[in-house]
């Protein structure tokens, strides 16, 4: 269970949504998130992307996590 910034909204997530929150906790970029995920789960590469795009996208929005340009990571 995670809460927003504001403390207004918790957000459930399963079990790979735990693990990218976990990997979270160093900066990443969504590819980097991808190559991990892949080594993890048995799923097609596309839709481990494009989940993983959608998660952190939602975790952005709520302002649970920051982005940062790519070439900082």
């Amino acid at each position: 269970m995670l809460m927003d910034a504001k403390g207004k909204r918790f957000f459930g997530v399963d079990e790979t949504g735990a693990r990218v929150w976990d990997l979270l906790q160093a900066p990443k970029s969504i590819r980097e998130l991808v190559a991990v995920l892949l080594t993890e789960y048995h799923a097609p590469l596309a839709q481990v992307q494009e989940d993983c795009t959608r998660f952190v996208g939602c975790l952005l929005a709520a302002e649970l996590v920051e982005g940062v340009p790519d070439d900082e990571i």
